[in-house]
């Protein structure tokens, strides 16, 4: 009986610590996913704003990008250097 006993507690740390071993897979899943959609997103911005800056030195020449609160790009010249 005690040898059937210790089988059976045997069994059970094996099954929760398969358990817990699945939950922190799906963790380590979740994290791999949130990071591509946050690398998605970082890309996203970054396309953005160099198509801006295309836009802007092909309309303005050189310039700063900048953004209304309403998401509409301004692009603001940039001051030349006065020769003396």
């Amino acid at each position: 009986m005690k040898t059937f006993t210790a089988c059976i507690l045997i069994g059970g740390a094996f099954v929760l610590g398969a358990a817990l071993d699945g939950n922190n897979q799906l963790d380590e899943l979740n994290d791999a996913l949130n990071l591509s959609d946050s690398k998605k997103a970082a890309q996203r911005v970054y396309k953005k704003e160099l198509a801006a800056a295309r836009l802007c030195r092909e309309q303005v020449g050189v310039s700063t990008v900048q953004w209304t609160a309403s998401g509409e790009l301004v692009c603001i010249p940039a001051k030349k250097e006065s020769s003396k």
